[in-house]
């Protein structure tokens, strides 16, 4: 009885090709990049690794693409291959969502709460 070795080919992390760290897309946006054809790119927030954010197959090109809709975070992809294996985490990116803040509305205290 021989025991057959699985081999697992290693992997490159896949890239994110948008938005970029740093970029301010709006509150719905388009998350893009590439990867080993036939794998899986499977995004992860920095504040909740434990729960992906999204995992779309990559195409025959190479190609991932979803949208997301989220405030304020950090994430990052991994590539996972049919058999398992598991690529290192892509560079992490940070986004801050641009939104526009509403003017305030009256005094903040009421004349009868103002220190006097």
């Amino acid at each position: 009885m021989t025991a057959e070795k699985e081999t697992h080919q290693a992997l490159e992390p896949p890239v994110i090709e948008s938005p970029k760290d740093g970029d301010k897309p709006g509150v719905r946006f388009r998350v893009e990049g590439t990867g080993t054809p036939g794998n899986f790119s499977i995004a992860y927030s920095t504040r909740d690794p434990l729960n992906p954010l999204f995992g779309q197959l990559i195409s025959s090109n190479g190609r991932w693409n979803t949208f997301l809709d989220l405030s304020k975070f950090g994430f990052y992809v991994v590539e996972r291959s049919p058999d398992g294996t598991v690529s290192p985490r892509s560079p992490v990116v940070t986004i801050h969502l641009e939104s526009t803040p509403s003017a305030p509305k009256g005094d903040a205290n009421s004349p009868e709460d103002a220190p006097h």
